[in-house]
Protein backbone atom coordinates (compact mmCIF):
# COMPACT_ATOMS: atom_id res chain seq x y z
CA UNK A 1 0.00 0.00 0.00
CA UNK A 2 1.38 3.43 -0.92
CA UNK A 3 1.41 6.00 1.85
CA UNK A 4 0.98 9.67 0.88
CA UNK A 5 3.20 11.46 3.38
CA UNK A 6 5.03 14.76 4.00
CA UNK A 7 5.55 15.94 0.45
CA UNK A 8 1.77 16.23 0.09
CA UNK A 9 2.02 19.36 2.22
CA UNK A 10 4.40 20.83 -0.29
CA UNK A 11 1.87 20.33 -3.04
CA UNK A 12 -0.94 21.87 -1.04
CA UNK A 13 1.10 24.76 0.27
CA UNK A 14 1.67 25.97 -3.27
CA UNK A 15 -1.81 25.26 -4.53
CA UNK A 16 -1.87 28.69 -6.09
CA UNK A 17 1.78 29.77 -5.76
CA UNK A 18 3.84 31.28 -8.61
CA UNK A 19 7.46 30.44 -9.28
CA UNK A 20 9.17 33.31 -7.56
CA UNK A 21 11.14 33.82 -4.39
CA UNK A 22 10.35 36.53 -1.83
CA UNK A 23 12.54 39.14 -3.50
CA UNK A 24 11.08 38.50 -6.95
CA UNK A 25 7.55 38.67 -5.57
CA UNK A 26 8.33 41.99 -3.94
CA UNK A 27 9.85 43.23 -7.19
CA UNK A 28 6.62 42.27 -8.97
CA UNK A 29 4.52 44.13 -6.41
CA UNK A 30 6.70 47.23 -6.64
CA UNK A 31 6.67 47.16 -10.44
CA UNK A 32 2.89 46.77 -10.45
CA UNK A 33 2.35 49.75 -8.14
CA UNK A 34 4.84 51.91 -10.07
CA UNK A 35 3.42 51.07 -13.51
CA UNK A 36 -0.23 51.53 -12.55
CA UNK A 37 0.47 54.83 -10.77
CA UNK A 38 2.33 56.18 -13.82
CA UNK A 39 -0.46 54.99 -16.11
CA UNK A 40 -3.10 56.77 -14.02
CA UNK A 41 -1.15 60.05 -13.86
CA UNK A 42 -0.32 60.04 -17.57
CA UNK A 43 -3.93 59.27 -18.46
CA UNK A 44 -5.13 62.15 -16.28
CA UNK A 45 -2.80 64.54 -18.13
CA UNK A 46 -3.96 63.24 -21.52
CA UNK A 47 -7.61 63.70 -20.55
CA UNK A 48 -6.99 67.26 -19.39
CA UNK A 49 -5.24 68.08 -22.67
CA UNK A 50 -8.30 66.79 -24.51
CA UNK A 51 -10.59 69.15 -22.60
CA UNK A 52 -8.27 72.11 -23.37
CA UNK A 53 -8.56 71.37 -27.09
CA UNK A 54 -12.27 72.25 -26.78
CA UNK A 55 -13.13 69.14 -28.75
CA UNK A 56 -15.59 66.46 -27.80
CA UNK A 57 -13.77 64.06 -25.50
CA UNK A 58 -12.60 61.46 -25.95
CA UNK A 59 -11.40 62.56 -29.38
CA UNK A 60 -9.15 60.53 -31.74
CA UNK A 61 -6.02 62.06 -30.21
CA UNK A 62 -7.03 60.95 -26.70
CA UNK A 63 -7.98 57.48 -27.92
CA UNK A 64 -4.53 57.11 -29.53
CA UNK A 65 -2.91 58.33 -26.32
CA UNK A 66 -4.87 55.80 -24.26
CA UNK A 67 -3.72 52.92 -26.47
CA UNK A 68 -0.10 54.11 -26.28
CA UNK A 69 -0.19 54.48 -22.49
CA UNK A 70 -1.85 51.09 -22.03
CA UNK A 71 0.81 49.38 -24.17
CA UNK A 72 3.58 51.06 -22.20
CA UNK A 73 2.07 50.10 -18.84
CA UNK A 74 1.40 46.55 -20.00
CA UNK A 75 4.99 46.08 -21.18
CA UNK A 76 6.29 47.28 -17.83
CA UNK A 77 4.00 44.98 -15.82
CA UNK A 78 4.52 41.87 -17.93
CA UNK A 79 8.33 42.02 -17.60
CA UNK A 80 8.10 41.36 -13.85
CA UNK A 81 4.61 39.91 -13.48
CA UNK A 82 4.05 37.64 -16.51
CA UNK A 83 1.17 35.72 -14.89
CA UNK A 84 -1.06 38.74 -14.36
CA UNK A 85 -4.07 39.67 -16.51
CA UNK A 86 -2.97 43.17 -17.53
CA UNK A 87 -6.34 44.04 -19.08
CA UNK A 88 -8.12 43.31 -15.80
CA UNK A 89 -5.64 45.56 -13.99
CA UNK A 90 -5.72 48.54 -16.37
CA UNK A 91 -9.43 48.61 -17.27
CA UNK A 92 -10.67 49.80 -13.84
CA UNK A 93 -7.96 52.50 -13.73
CA UNK A 94 -8.92 53.82 -17.17
CA UNK A 95 -12.60 53.75 -16.23
CA UNK A 96 -11.98 55.69 -13.01
CA UNK A 97 -9.81 58.37 -14.62
CA UNK A 98 -12.19 59.01 -17.54
CA UNK A 99 -15.09 59.16 -15.13
CA UNK A 100 -13.31 61.70 -12.91
CA UNK A 101 -11.83 63.85 -15.68
CA UNK A 102 -14.48 63.66 -18.42
CA UNK A 103 -17.61 62.60 -16.53
CA UNK A 104 -17.62 59.60 -18.88
CA UNK A 105 -18.89 57.14 -16.31
CA UNK A 106 -20.57 53.76 -16.70
CA UNK A 107 -24.22 53.58 -15.75
CA UNK A 108 -24.60 51.62 -12.52
CA UNK A 109 -27.71 49.50 -12.85
CA UNK A 110 -27.47 47.65 -9.55
CA UNK A 111 -25.30 45.22 -7.62
CA UNK A 112 -24.61 41.49 -7.30
CA UNK A 113 -23.44 39.39 -4.36
CA UNK A 114 -22.02 35.88 -4.85
CA UNK A 115 -21.05 33.38 -2.15
CA UNK A 116 -19.63 29.89 -2.60
CA UNK A 117 -21.61 27.12 -0.93
CA UNK A 118 -20.16 25.14 1.98
CA UNK A 119 -18.27 21.97 0.93
CA UNK A 120 -20.02 18.62 1.32
CA UNK A 121 -18.76 15.04 1.35
CA UNK A 122 -22.22 13.45 1.40
CA UNK A 123 -21.40 11.45 -1.74
CA UNK A 124 -17.98 10.57 -0.28
CA UNK A 125 -16.39 10.99 -3.71
CA UNK A 126 -14.20 13.36 -5.63
CA UNK A 127 -16.25 16.04 -7.31
CA UNK A 128 -18.13 17.03 -4.16
CA UNK A 129 -19.00 20.68 -3.62
CA UNK A 130 -16.02 23.02 -3.43
CA UNK A 131 -13.57 20.77 -5.27
CA UNK A 132 -10.14 22.11 -6.33
CA UNK A 133 -7.46 20.04 -8.11
CA UNK A 134 -3.87 21.17 -8.74
CA UNK A 135 -0.70 19.69 -10.23
CA UNK A 136 0.03 16.67 -12.42
CA UNK A 137 1.01 14.21 -9.65
CA UNK A 138 -2.51 14.09 -8.15
CA UNK A 139 -1.35 14.70 -4.58
CA UNK A 140 -3.10 18.08 -4.43
CA UNK A 141 -6.46 17.02 -5.87
CA UNK A 142 -9.92 16.98 -4.25
CA UNK A 143 -9.28 19.88 -1.89
CA UNK A 144 -12.54 21.16 -0.39
CA UNK A 145 -12.54 24.85 0.46
CA UNK A 146 -14.03 28.36 0.23
CA UNK A 147 -17.53 27.83 1.62
CA UNK A 148 -18.87 31.33 2.37
CA UNK A 149 -16.18 33.09 0.30
CA UNK A 150 -17.26 35.44 -2.47
CA UNK A 151 -17.67 39.07 -3.50
CA UNK A 152 -20.01 42.02 -4.03
CA UNK A 153 -19.80 43.79 -7.41
CA UNK A 154 -21.56 46.55 -9.32
CA UNK A 155 -23.80 45.73 -12.27
CA UNK A 156 -23.39 48.34 -15.02
CA UNK A 157 -24.68 49.28 -18.47
CA UNK A 158 -27.76 47.06 -18.55
CA UNK A 159 -31.49 47.19 -17.95
CA UNK A 160 -34.75 46.75 -19.83
CA UNK A 161 -34.22 44.57 -22.90
CA UNK A 162 -30.46 44.61 -22.37
CA UNK A 163 -29.90 41.75 -19.92
CA UNK A 164 -26.09 41.53 -20.21
CA UNK A 165 -24.49 43.58 -17.44
CA UNK A 166 -20.86 44.50 -16.98
CA UNK A 167 -19.57 43.17 -13.67
CA UNK A 168 -17.24 45.52 -11.81
CA UNK A 169 -16.15 44.72 -8.28
CA UNK A 170 -14.36 47.46 -6.32
CA UNK A 171 -12.91 44.77 -4.07
CA UNK A 172 -9.15 45.46 -4.16
CA UNK A 173 -7.56 44.80 -0.76
CA UNK A 174 -10.52 42.89 0.70
CA UNK A 175 -10.55 39.20 1.58
CA UNK A 176 -12.14 36.66 -0.75
CA UNK A 177 -13.24 34.80 2.36
CA UNK A 178 -12.24 33.50 5.76
CA UNK A 179 -9.04 31.44 6.23
CA UNK A 180 -8.90 27.98 4.62
CA UNK A 181 -7.58 25.04 6.71
CA UNK A 182 -5.60 22.34 4.86
CA UNK A 183 -3.89 19.33 6.48
CA UNK A 184 -1.99 16.63 4.63
CA UNK A 185 1.09 14.48 5.04
CA UNK A 186 1.20 15.20 8.76
CA UNK A 187 1.42 18.99 8.40
CA UNK A 188 -1.15 21.79 8.90
CA UNK A 189 -1.47 24.73 6.47
CA UNK A 190 -3.65 27.83 6.81
CA UNK A 191 -4.36 29.76 3.59
CA UNK A 192 -5.80 33.26 3.25
CA UNK A 193 -6.80 34.90 -0.04
CA UNK A 194 -7.55 38.53 -0.73
CA UNK A 195 -8.29 40.55 -3.86
CA UNK A 196 -5.20 42.44 -5.00
CA UNK A 197 -7.18 44.52 -7.52
CA UNK A 198 -10.74 44.95 -8.75
CA UNK A 199 -12.88 42.21 -10.28
CA UNK A 200 -14.21 42.51 -13.85
CA UNK A 201 -16.61 40.37 -15.88
CA UNK A 202 -20.19 40.03 -17.07
CA UNK A 203 -23.53 38.69 -15.86
CA UNK A 204 -26.72 37.99 -17.83
CA UNK A 205 -29.82 38.57 -15.73
CA UNK A 206 -31.94 36.38 -18.04
CA UNK A 207 -29.77 33.30 -18.63
CA UNK A 208 -27.64 33.50 -15.47
CA UNK A 209 -24.42 33.28 -17.51
CA UNK A 210 -21.52 34.70 -15.50
CA UNK A 211 -17.80 35.17 -16.13
CA UNK A 212 -15.40 36.93 -13.79
CA UNK A 213 -11.65 37.59 -13.72
CA UNK A 214 -9.75 38.85 -10.71
CA UNK A 215 -6.18 38.92 -9.36
CA UNK A 216 -5.75 37.39 -5.91
CA UNK A 217 -3.02 37.52 -3.31
CA UNK A 218 -2.48 34.54 -1.03
CA UNK A 219 -0.69 34.03 2.27
CA UNK A 220 0.24 30.68 3.78
CA UNK A 221 0.72 30.07 7.52
CA UNK A 222 2.01 27.03 9.40
CA UNK A 223 1.09 27.79 13.00
CA UNK A 224 -1.61 25.24 13.78
CA UNK A 225 -1.98 21.53 14.46
CA UNK A 226 -3.31 18.75 12.21
CA UNK A 227 -6.86 18.94 13.54
CA UNK A 228 -6.79 22.76 13.56
CA UNK A 229 -4.63 24.28 10.81
CA UNK A 230 -6.26 27.71 11.28
CA UNK A 231 -7.76 29.57 14.22
CA UNK A 232 -11.49 28.87 14.18
CA UNK A 233 -14.79 30.27 15.43
CA UNK A 234 -16.13 27.83 18.05
CA UNK A 235 -19.94 27.75 18.24
CA UNK A 236 -22.50 25.79 20.22
CA UNK A 237 -23.20 23.61 17.14
CA UNK A 238 -21.94 20.01 17.48
CA UNK A 239 -19.17 18.69 15.22
CA UNK A 240 -18.97 20.38 11.83
CA UNK A 241 -22.62 21.52 11.84
CA UNK A 242 -21.96 25.24 12.35
CA UNK A 243 -23.65 27.57 9.86
CA UNK A 244 -22.50 30.79 8.23
CA UNK A 245 -23.40 33.69 10.45
CA UNK A 246 -23.39 31.70 13.70
CA UNK A 247 -21.90 33.60 16.69
CA UNK A 248 -18.98 32.05 18.49
CA UNK A 249 -15.64 32.55 20.18
CA UNK A 250 -12.21 32.65 18.54
CA UNK A 251 -9.97 29.68 19.31
CA UNK A 252 -6.43 30.73 18.44
CA UNK A 253 -5.15 33.74 16.53
CA UNK A 254 -4.61 37.30 17.68
CA UNK A 255 -8.19 37.51 19.09
CA UNK A 256 -8.18 34.22 20.97
CA UNK A 257 -11.15 34.08 23.34
CA UNK A 258 -12.97 37.05 21.78
CA UNK A 259 -16.35 37.03 19.99
CA UNK A 260 -16.56 36.05 16.32
CA UNK A 261 -19.03 35.25 13.55
CA UNK A 262 -18.64 32.20 11.29
CA UNK A 263 -17.71 33.45 7.80
CA UNK A 264 -16.11 30.35 6.28
CA UNK A 265 -17.01 26.66 6.16
CA UNK A 266 -14.41 24.21 4.88
CA UNK A 267 -13.85 20.45 4.74
CA UNK A 268 -16.12 18.78 7.34
CA UNK A 269 -13.26 16.46 8.30
CA UNK A 270 -11.98 19.28 10.50
CA UNK A 271 -15.09 19.15 12.72
CA UNK A 272 -15.56 22.40 14.68
CA UNK A 273 -12.30 23.78 13.20
CA UNK A 274 -13.93 23.83 9.73
CA UNK A 275 -15.73 27.03 10.80
CA UNK A 276 -13.37 29.96 10.29
CA UNK A 277 -13.73 33.72 10.54
CA UNK A 278 -11.97 36.94 9.59
CA UNK A 279 -12.44 37.81 13.26
CA UNK A 280 -9.92 35.06 14.09
CA UNK A 281 -6.78 35.70 12.03
CA UNK A 282 -3.17 34.73 12.64
CA UNK A 283 -0.59 37.54 12.96
CA UNK A 284 0.37 38.74 9.47
CA UNK A 285 4.07 38.44 10.30
CA UNK A 286 3.67 34.66 10.72
CA UNK A 287 2.98 34.14 7.00
CA UNK A 288 5.70 31.95 5.48
CA UNK A 289 4.66 32.45 1.82
CA UNK A 290 3.00 35.31 -0.05
CA UNK A 291 2.01 35.05 -3.72
CA UNK A 292 -0.12 36.61 -6.47
CA UNK A 293 -2.13 34.93 -9.23
CA UNK A 294 -5.08 35.54 -11.56
CA UNK A 295 -8.31 33.54 -11.65
CA UNK A 296 -11.04 33.38 -14.30
CA UNK A 297 -14.29 31.60 -13.41
CA UNK A 298 -17.26 30.90 -15.68
CA UNK A 299 -20.65 29.23 -15.65
CA UNK A 300 -19.84 27.70 -19.05
CA UNK A 301 -18.02 24.54 -20.04
CA UNK A 302 -14.22 24.57 -19.82
CA UNK A 303 -12.01 22.33 -21.95
CA UNK A 304 -8.22 22.49 -21.61
CA UNK A 305 -6.37 20.27 -24.14
CA UNK A 306 -2.76 19.22 -23.66
CA UNK A 307 -0.80 20.94 -26.44
CA UNK A 308 2.63 21.48 -24.86
CA UNK A 309 5.62 19.16 -25.23
CA UNK A 310 6.39 17.33 -22.00
CA UNK A 311 9.88 17.84 -20.59
CA UNK A 312 10.27 14.17 -19.56
CA UNK A 313 7.65 12.02 -21.33
CA UNK A 314 7.42 8.41 -20.10
CA UNK A 315 4.81 6.83 -22.38
CA UNK A 316 4.09 7.58 -26.03
CA UNK A 317 6.94 9.77 -27.37
CA UNK A 318 4.25 12.07 -28.75
CA UNK A 319 2.40 12.54 -25.44
CA UNK A 320 1.53 16.11 -24.54
CA UNK A 321 1.32 18.17 -21.37
CA UNK A 322 -0.87 21.16 -20.51
CA UNK A 323 1.60 23.74 -19.27
CA UNK A 324 4.94 25.04 -20.49
CA UNK A 325 7.79 23.29 -18.69
CA UNK A 326 5.53 20.50 -17.33
CA UNK A 327 7.53 17.32 -16.73
CA UNK A 328 4.90 14.67 -17.55
CA UNK A 329 1.10 14.36 -17.82
CA UNK A 330 0.43 12.44 -14.59
CA UNK A 331 1.94 10.53 -11.69
CA UNK A 332 0.54 7.11 -12.67
CA UNK A 333 3.05 4.24 -12.59
CA UNK A 334 2.19 3.27 -16.17
CA UNK A 335 1.56 6.85 -17.34
CA UNK A 336 -2.10 5.96 -18.07
CA UNK A 337 -4.89 8.04 -16.51
CA UNK A 338 -8.16 6.11 -16.67
CA UNK A 339 -11.26 8.34 -17.06
CA UNK A 340 -13.90 8.35 -14.32
CA UNK A 341 -17.08 10.32 -13.70
CA UNK A 342 -15.04 12.95 -11.83
CA UNK A 343 -11.83 13.11 -13.87
CA UNK A 344 -9.40 10.20 -13.79
CA UNK A 345 -7.47 7.75 -11.57
CA UNK A 346 -4.24 5.75 -11.72
CA UNK A 347 -5.57 2.18 -11.83
CA UNK A 348 -2.09 0.67 -12.09
CA UNK A 349 -0.94 2.21 -8.79
CA UNK A 350 -1.26 0.73 -5.28
CA UNK A 351 -4.23 1.96 -3.25
CA UNK A 352 -3.59 4.92 -0.94
CA UNK A 353 -5.08 4.66 2.55
CA UNK A 354 -6.44 7.52 4.68
CA UNK A 355 -8.59 7.72 7.80
CA UNK A 356 -12.31 7.87 7.07
CA UNK A 357 -13.11 10.91 9.27
CA UNK A 358 -9.79 12.74 9.57
CA UNK A 359 -8.87 12.27 5.92
CA UNK A 360 -5.67 14.25 6.32
CA UNK A 361 -4.15 11.27 8.15
CA UNK A 362 -2.49 8.56 6.04
CA UNK A 363 -2.92 5.15 7.63
CA UNK A 364 -2.07 1.47 7.44
CA UNK A 365 -4.57 0.30 10.08
CA UNK A 366 -7.08 1.75 12.56
CA UNK A 367 -4.37 2.58 15.11
CA UNK A 368 -3.33 5.51 12.92
CA UNK A 369 -6.81 7.11 13.20
CA UNK A 370 -7.19 8.40 16.80
CA UNK A 371 -10.45 10.39 16.43
CA UNK A 372 -13.49 8.79 18.13
CA UNK A 373 -15.26 6.51 15.68
CA UNK A 374 -12.54 6.87 13.04
CA UNK A 375 -11.02 3.96 11.12
CA UNK A 376 -8.55 3.36 8.32
CA UNK A 377 -10.42 3.54 5.01
CA UNK A 378 -10.67 0.95 2.26
CA UNK A 379 -8.27 2.91 0.08
CA UNK A 380 -8.53 4.84 -3.16
CA UNK A 381 -6.53 5.20 -6.34
CA UNK A 382 -4.55 8.35 -6.85
CA UNK A 383 -6.41 10.95 -8.97
CA UNK A 384 -5.04 12.33 -12.24
CA UNK A 385 -6.02 14.58 -15.15
CA UNK A 386 -7.33 13.15 -18.43
CA UNK A 387 -6.85 14.94 -21.74
CA UNK A 388 -8.55 17.30 -22.28
CA UNK A 389 -9.19 18.54 -18.75
CA UNK A 390 -12.89 19.29 -18.67
CA UNK A 391 -14.94 21.08 -16.07
CA UNK A 392 -18.57 22.05 -16.37
CA UNK A 393 -19.89 25.27 -14.95
CA UNK A 394 -23.65 25.68 -14.73
CA UNK A 395 -25.68 28.83 -15.34
CA UNK A 396 -28.91 29.07 -13.38
CA UNK A 397 -31.58 31.44 -14.78
CA UNK A 398 -32.45 33.71 -11.84
CA UNK A 399 -35.79 33.44 -10.06
CA UNK A 400 -36.78 36.45 -7.96
CA UNK A 401 -33.22 37.75 -8.51
CA UNK A 402 -31.66 34.65 -6.91
CA UNK A 403 -29.62 32.00 -8.73
CA UNK A 404 -27.46 28.97 -7.87
CA UNK A 405 -24.68 28.68 -10.48
CA UNK A 406 -21.58 26.51 -10.48
CA UNK A 407 -18.36 28.29 -11.47
CA UNK A 408 -15.56 26.36 -13.16
CA UNK A 409 -12.12 27.09 -14.53
CA UNK A 410 -8.65 25.80 -15.34
CA UNK A 411 -5.22 27.31 -14.85
CA UNK A 412 -1.52 26.54 -15.28
CA UNK A 413 0.47 26.65 -12.06
CA UNK A 414 4.15 27.51 -12.58
CA UNK A 415 7.19 25.93 -11.01
CA UNK A 416 8.31 27.12 -7.61
CA UNK A 417 11.86 27.79 -6.48
CA UNK A 418 11.87 24.53 -4.44
CA UNK A 419 12.59 21.34 -6.46
CA UNK A 420 11.06 19.09 -3.78
CA UNK A 421 7.77 21.00 -3.97
CA UNK A 422 7.72 20.86 -7.76
CA UNK A 423 8.34 17.11 -7.66
CA UNK A 424 5.65 16.43 -5.05
CA UNK A 425 2.89 18.60 -6.48
CA UNK A 426 3.70 18.32 -10.16
CA UNK A 427 4.58 21.92 -11.01
CA UNK A 428 4.61 23.38 -13.55
CA UNK A 429 1.24 21.75 -14.01
CA UNK A 430 -2.46 22.26 -14.55
CA UNK A 431 -5.25 23.00 -12.10
CA UNK A 432 -9.03 22.93 -12.26
CA UNK A 433 -12.01 23.74 -10.06
CA UNK A 434 -15.79 23.52 -9.79
CA UNK A 435 -17.37 25.70 -7.09
CA UNK A 436 -21.15 25.80 -6.49
CA UNK A 437 -22.44 29.19 -5.42
CA UNK A 438 -25.49 31.27 -4.60
CA UNK A 439 -25.97 34.79 -5.92
CA UNK A 440 -28.47 37.56 -5.51
CA UNK A 441 -28.74 40.84 -7.39
CA UNK A 442 -30.74 44.02 -7.75
CA UNK A 443 -31.11 46.31 -10.75
CA UNK A 444 -32.26 49.41 -8.89
CA UNK A 445 -29.12 50.29 -6.95
CA UNK A 446 -26.75 48.79 -4.38
CA UNK A 447 -27.69 45.66 -2.44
Amino acid sequence: MRRAYPLVLAALSVLFAPATDANARQTCEERMEHATSRFARALERAAKRCTRRRSECPDPALERAILRLRDKAADSIIRRCPLHDVTAILDPIEERVLCEQLARCPIQAGALELRFLPPSREADTAGAAGDVDAGWTGLAHNIMMLGGAGFVADLRDCGGDDTTCDLAGPVGGTFLGAPVPISAGGYPVCLTLRFSADLVGSFDTASGDLAATTPLRGEIFMAGILERPCPFCATSAPGSSASLGDPGTCVGGVRDGEPCVVQGLNDPMFGPAAATSLDCLLPAEQAIVRFDFDVTATTGAVSFPATQDCVSPRGDPGERCWCFGQKQPNGCDDAICTPTAHGGVCLSDPLELFCMIERFRACIDDSHCPAPGDACGAGAYRPCFTDPIERQGTADPPSDNIAHPTLSGTICFPATSAPAINSAAGFPGPGAFELPAELGYTLDGPL
